[in-house]
């Protein structure tokens, strides 16, 4: 038969392990708690880091100072400005197209990441089509599926290490799969002409811009989570 000392002995062991059980899950939600808080702070955090860079690098409406940009990151390629949006970011280049994705300019880890060229393109926007890529920061450009709101804001402003230029644009395109619509390499002239000849046709909005196989493009790729959006221009 069973003692009733060992009866106690074993009722108390179970309690001390209901009372450890407890702890551990209080303290495994405190650690996530925590950490919800941490992510929390730093996704709230990302916007002023670029609106700081913004102030700090602005040398007028339409020109920043890029020794200065390029002592706080060497991936800087550019800037990209449209006026009454929001959008007046830096432009990076990285060795891959995944890395600025989930990093900010600072290169701190943050899923906001930050607008990048394709590291297949070259940085001075010399290409036939330079490639840009980004995430939230580019929502905006959602807007251009609306031919009025293009009508307002038919160009963006790109500030390179050369000197200011002026994105004319030609063609916005909403799709789940852009991998048709983003080039970066032609055979030939016709094979160009025919690639702007495309977007034309798939644009959401109606554009007068006359684009040449002498121009050069600069194709800017939103992707909200949901759905992609493209916006095409002419670098003039």
């Amino acid at each position: 038969m069973i003692s009733s000392n060992e009866k106690e002995n074993k009722k108390s062991n179970k309690k001390t392990l209901i009372f450890i059980s407890i702890l551990i899950f209080l303290a495994l939600n405190l650690i996530g708690a925590a950490a919800i808080i941490i992510i929390d702070r730093a996704s709230k955090g990302s916007p002023d880091e670029y609106t700081q860079l913004a102030a700090d690098v602005h040398l007028g409406s339409s020109n920043v100072d890029f020794d200065a940009l390029k002592s706080q990151n060497p991936d800087i390629c550019a800037w990209l400005i449209s006026e009454g949006t929001g959008i007046d970011h830096p432009i990076v280049q990285g060795d891959d197209n995944e890395y600025y994705r989930t990093h900010l300019f600072s290169k701190h880890i943050h899923s906001v990441g930050c607008i990048f060229a394709d590291h297949n393109c070259s940085a001075d926007f010399s290409d036939k089509n330079t490639i840009i890529y980004g995430g939230k920061m580019l929502d905006p450009l959602f807007n251009y599926s609306d031919q009025d709101y293009y009508e307002l804001q038919p160009s963006l402003t790109l500030c390179t290490p050369d000197g200011t230029k002026t994105l004319l644009l030609f063609a916005g395109i909403a799709s789940d799969d852009i991998s048709g619509f983003v080039r970066y390499e032609f055979k030939d002239d016709a094979d160009f002409e025919n690639y702007i000849n495309m977007l034309y046709g798939a644009s959401c909005f109606s554009s007068t811009v006359s684009v040449q196989s002498s121009d050069r493009l600069v194709t800017i790729c939103a992707d909200n989570g949901k759905e992609h959006f493209i916006l095409v221009g002419k670098i003039v």
